[in-house]
């Protein structure tokens, strides 16, 4: 009997993200003891709070306010977050025995579901083989893990859309012409940009850059600007009557991404960002480890630098030092 070569591919994906389930759970393998700095304290806390008291809320418990009160810029005291992260560990934690195990299980679930996409969109794109071999190495992306490990749970999810959105903006514009084309790629970007929303707001303003950037790509390359009114039209009201199911944070959304900056904020103009790898290491020091601003710590130079040692390049020098933070 002959295996299909689909069957054996997706059980090494299935075997290699198994696996990465592993290493992202060891550290509450043998300690199952809540962990995590002063966001993940209020991602655990909001999950658990609905469970034990199955019941959602719209104002936020005492406990919780007395922290995060001020942090819906448009309407204090209520949640600053869109519900649904939230709502899915509590729905978890209800089904199970245990307050912590099933929430910090199911968040290295959705913090790796990056695994996912990525295999899937290269896959599609390129083949098994470099999907395959990126699943495995976001497995050891402390970029990734470090994060996930510290609190930054729904940004870490909402990571994970980015690929798909891409790759539906991709499928849209290369099938597109006056003929024929797929507007159901159109359709379902919609629905994975507005679901970036709930997720995490932030992340779903770089998805938008990244959007932006491959359009550009695409439109210089193939010599053509798709637009079809019908298309967009059902697009924008797709996305604006998920972006209205939570007014309250969605408000939040809006009014803090339009606000006017702090003294403080706007020393660094918001569009410099772009153009560094990472903020000052000086500004967080206690915090987070010097190594997770270095490039080379994080992601490495690869064959460029490695190299550097036969090239005569000395990239112990002060030049790749700072590079290495504001690459």
């Amino acid at each position: 009997m002959r295996i299909k070569r689909s069957y054996i591919e997706a059980g090494i994906f299935i075997a290699v993200y198994l696996f990465a389930i592993y290493v992202w759970t060891l550290p509450f393998q043998d300690n199952r003891t809540p962990y995590g700095e002063w966001d993940a304290i209020s991602h655990w806390e909001l999950g658990d709070f609905i469970a034990q008291y199955d019941q959602t809320f719209v104002y936020l418990p005492g406990f919780l306010d007395y922290s995060y009160g001020g942090d819906n810029n448009y309407k204090p005291h209520t949640l600053w977050y869109h519900p649904p992260f939230h709502t899915d560990f509590a729905i978890i934690s209800a089904f199970s025995n245990d307050r912590m195990v099933p929430i910090f299980l199911t968040n290295a679930i959705f913090a790796s579901a990056i695994l996912i996409s990525v295999f899937f969109v290269i896959n599609r794109l390129f083949g098994f083989l470099p999907a395959i071999l990126s699943s495995f190495m976001l497995t050891f992306s402390m970029r990734d893990i470090l994060p996930y490990l510290w609190g930054q749970w729904p940004e870490r999810f909402a990571y994970a859309f980015i690929p798909l959105v891409l790759y539906c903006f991709y499928m849209y514009y290369i099938s597109y012409s006056r003929e024929k084309n797929k507007p159901i790629y159109l359709y379902i970007m919609s629905l994975l940009l507005a679901i970036n929303v709930f997720i995490h707001p932030l992340v779903f303003f770089h998805t938008l850059i990244g959007i932006f950037v491959l359009g550009v790509t695409l439109a210089i390359k193939l010599r053509k600007m798709p637009f079809n009114l019908k298309h967009i039209s059902i697009f924008l009201l797709l996305f604006l009557v998920l972006f209205a199911v939570f007014p309250y944070q969605t408000g939040n959304v809006i009014v803090s991404f339009t606000k006017s900056s702090t003294p403080e904020e706007s020393k660094y103009p918001l569009i410099s960002r772009l153009l560094q790898w990472a903020p000052n290491p000086r500004d967080f020091v206690g915090s987070v480890p010097g190594t997770y601003f270095s490039f080379e710590q994080m992601i490495g130079y690869w064959g460029f630098l490695d190299d550097s040692k036969s090239q005569g390049i000395n990239s112990d020098s002060p030049f790749f030092k700072k590079l290495s933070v504001n690459i």
